[in-house]
């Protein structure tokens, strides 16, 4: 059985005020006291019964008598949840989304994350506890609480798994992409019940397991002016990023040699005028794009090929005469005997 909602049913009780006989003349009456809060869940799922009222009405004597408004129903008790939420401080980017630290820590003393998956990142206010949005195949707004972690990251190997239940998440930002990384959004009152994954992406409720409340969530992550391609790639410490708009500062790291955005022999990521980045080096390459570096050497392209630099290949090269090989001369790659 895949996870279902949870019933929340609250009666909810209307006290109506009483009126009395009396003359033409409006005196207030009595003021009358709505009913009673509802009472308290019990773990792990009960969420207690409703209440009777918890306003007041008041009578009024008019002609003609009539009652005054009832008190205000009474809210149905909470579940017995653990209570957590999650600051937003330090919002992960992950491959389906993002996932932030859960606060206090729970059970053990590993690390516990929220994770907050988009198939439709449009900006509003969302229902999680929607007939799509409780199931995890179906779920367009899909959070997933990874309890006990193995490690120092989102990990689904987690002790514990939670799923969405009811609640609220707010998407501000029409810029929210899991393409680009970019988030801003806002979960509230979210109730998660323990689960289990019966197979890939299939999930049921465990019956008799915990429960978590979420009183506020924050995922955020701000975009980078300008930047064209997703957050992480920024200043990622690994790739110089030569397409994205604005100019990646890995691209003045000098032991970050490899190059993203630009043909494979282009060797370096500069600026234009208006300090954008270009894609700078010698374009003497004149054959194709998939010959480059693929492993037989290629010496007749106008530039040396990196393939070349293995002797084996550079000995039997794909364009000279039987017998040549392919040397480096000034440079440059030349057939000889």
């Amino acid at each position: 059985m895949r996870v279902s909602s949870l019933p929340l049913i609250a009666a909810l009780g209307i006290a109506f005020g009483l009126v009395a006989c009396s003359d033409d003349n409006e005196e207030k009456g009595p003021i009358i006291a709505g009913g009673h809060a509802g009472t308290e869940g019990k773990p792990p799922f009960d969420y207690g019964a409703g209440g009777t009222g918890t306003g007041e009405g008041e009578a009024w004597n008019q002609k003609p008598w009539t009652p005054g408004n009832g008190g205000t129903g009474g809210y149905g008790g909470s579940a017995n949840c653990i209570s957590v939420h999650v600051d937003g401080k330090d919002t992960k980017i992950l491959e389906d989304g993002w996932a932030g630290k859960i606060v206090p820590n729970l059970f053990e003393s590993k690390l516990d994350f929220l994770t907050l998956s988009l198939r439709l990142p449009s900006a509003g206010t969302f229902d999680l506890g929607s007939a799509d949005n409780v199931d995890m195949e179906t779920c367009t707004q899909c959070m997933m609480a990874l309890i006990d972690v193995p490690g120092e990251e989102p990990d689904p190997g987690a002790n514990k798994k939670f799923f969405q239940k009811s609640g609220t998440l707010t998407i501000a930002s029409s810029l929210t992409s899991m393409m680009t990384g970019v988030v801003d959004a806002t979960a509230k009152n979210v109730v998660m019940v323990e689960v289990a994954e019966k197979s890939p992406g299939v999930i049921e409720e465990v019956e008799g397991g915990a429960c978590l409340r979420v009183s506020t969530a924050r995922f955020s992550v701000e975009p980078i002016p300008g930047w064209t391609c997703g957050v992480w790639d920024y200043k990622d410490g690994v790739y110089c990023d030569c397409d994205c708009g604005v100019y990646d500062p890995d691209c003045d790291v000098a032991t970050i040699t490899k190059i993203d955005g630009c043909l494979p022999w282009v060797t370096k990521c500069g600026k234009d005028d208006d300090g954008a980045p270009v894609c700078e080096g010698s374009d003497d390459w004149t054959c194709s794009e998939t010959k480059w570096n693929d492993g037989l050497c290629d010496c007749k392209c106008g530039m040396w090929d990196p393939a070349c630099d293995n002797a084996t290949a550079a000995s039997d090269p794909t364009d000279c005469l039987a017998g040549e090989t392919c040397v480096k001369e000034g440079g440059k790659p030349v057939c000889k005997i």
